[in-house]
């Protein structure tokens, strides 16, 4: 298409839109839009007809300038006629409350049309890609139950096709099957990373006039997927149970998780102790304090949790769910028994049968990379802090053959590197998206990272988490 042509672009600040881009105006208006222009029937739609763009001023379009995130958010909100005095917050750390833009980008994020750049942040002075237009049209698309069809083949015709992020080339299919885009130059490429002029976004706005014509939010839902999705009841079930608890296990077990998860420290005569703390102030809500490796099993044993189960060890746990469940299992730092927590474990999967049903996770690549010279057939998962977030993960890291999974905060995720470590073959997960969330908001979230693609989430809330994961398999 002519319009896919103009590609001098001209770098402006949403935030210098902020008292113009209130209102949309009559193209008529503006003087930097001429009826011999490619765009003009484009422009003419988006003002006057639809009302979705206003210009940079009362008399200018601005056609040649960069549409921004927040600008295309916007412009995607007033299509969808919202009323944004229901949108008075902000999920994103760096878009401000009170804004011309804030209250669009806030609806986006609560309806599941955006994620962010990360699950923290927006970046809505940022020019908008090709590919992301693309992303966001699509998704509305299914969310208001337009034409979400697309040819299998539509992509065939590029040379660039390769250059589609995998999580993005359905989005690009129905694109280019409904003519929402085309291609650039001779022979024409998809140019997914390529940002768009205001013109252009006004020309995409015009193509989708016939195809996306319901506006009608329907509810959030997890996306449709055959990819295991993975839940890991994060210590049992926090909410209604003592962290790693027999009765947190149960419920996480009778609710349907996948796996239950243990933290380990090892005591001062070699007893693994299943407790997210070192401290025994923390399982036991401060009526018994003492550090776990300065004690022994038989002193351990004593302390209660607040529902009067004692403290248990791993092989307590094994011994009561055998193989009927799976765990995931994290091993800590210690200067005092170094390897030692490590070979008991091993020895006790071993012992019970259970390599099939264990992945051993840790922030500690020392301690996975032991583990996996041990047992090389064991799955092992690497949990990574602020310091190895998504955008940050270096390729030796990447790379290294003993880590077969990734787990990144909530705050820290991305699609585009969530494909990239699809692409060398392991899987990502998540932490944190609920710990200190309600339901309502766990269920938002959880709905976020499985449309992003995530192979599995810890979660808090195991009774939320398993419809949803039945949703998105078809199976309800």
């Amino acid at each position: 298409m002519v319009c896919l042509l103009f590609s001098v672009l001209l770098s402006v600040r949403a935030t210098d839109f902020e008292t113009q881009f209130q209102e949309p105006l009559a193209a008529n208006q503006f003087q930097d839009i001429k009826q011999s222009s490619w765009y003009y029937d484009a422009v003419c739609y988006s003002c006057d007809e639809a009302k979705l763009f206003a210009g940079i001023s009362s008399t200018a379009f601005s056609p040649n300038t960069s549409m921004t995130r927040a600008m295309f958010v916007t412009v995607l909100g007033r299509k969808c006629g919202v009323d944004v005095s229901e949108y008075s917050g902000s999920n994103f750390t760096d878009v401000k409350v009170g804004l011309w833009y804030s209250p669009y980008i806030q609806w986006a994020s609560e309806c599941g049309l955006v994620t962010g750049v990360d699950a923290s942040h927006f970046r809505p002075n940022a020019a908008i890609t090709r590919g992301d237009i693309v992303m966001l049209l699509y998704r509305y698309a299914k969310r208001t139950k337009n034409d979400d069809s697309y040819q299998e083949d539509a992509l065939h015709f590029y040379p660039d096709e390769s250059s589609v992020a995998a999580h993005a080339k359905t989005a690009m299919k129905w694109a280019v099957t409904h003519g929402v885009i085309s291609g650039y130059d001779n022979p024409a490429r998809l140019y997914p990373g390529k940002t768009s002029t205001r013109a252009q976004v006004a020309q995409i706005f015009y193509n989708t006039r016939h195809l996306l014509t319901g506006n009608e939010m329907t509810e959030l839902r997890p996306d449709y997927t055959t990819r295991d999705i993975t839940v890991i009841s994060h210590r049992g079930m926090p909410a209604e149970a003592p962290d790693h608890s027999f009765s947190g296990y149960d419920r996480a077990i009778s609710a349907g998780s996948s796996y239950i998860e243990q933290d380990l420290y090892m005591s001062a005569d070699g007893v693994l102790v299943v407790s997210h703390g070192l401290d025994l102030k923390e399982a036991t809500q401060g009526a018994y304090t003492g550090n776990i490796e300065s004690l022994n099993w038989e002193d351990i044993r004593k302390a209660k949790l607040w529902n009067g189960e004692t403290i248990h060890s791993l092989k307590d746990v094994f011994e009561r769910y055998q193989d009927s469940t799976n765990y995931v299992i994290e091993t800590r730092k210690s200067s005092v028994h170094k390897f030692a927590a490590e070979d008991e474990l091993l020895r006790l999967i071993g012992e019970y049968g259970l390599e099939d049903h264990v992945i051993l996770q840790s922030f500690y690549c020392d301690s996975l990379r032991y583990m996996k010279k041990q047992s090389p057939h064991l799955s092992t998962l690497l949990l990574l802090d602020d310091s190895n977030s998504s955008n940050k993960l270096p390729d030796d890291l990447l790379n290294n053959g003993d880590v077969d999974s990734y787990a990144f905060d909530f705050s820290h995720i991305s699609e585009k590197f969530i494909g990239r470590i699809h692409d060398k073959g392991k899987k990502v997960f998540v932490y944190s998206l609920d710990f200190f969330a309600s339901e309502k908001l766990a269920k938002t979230n959880m709905i976020k990272v499985m449309n992003m693609g995530v192979d599995g989430f810890f979660t808090n809330h195991t009774r939320v988490a398993i419809p949803l994961v039945d949703q998105a398999h078809g199976l309800s």
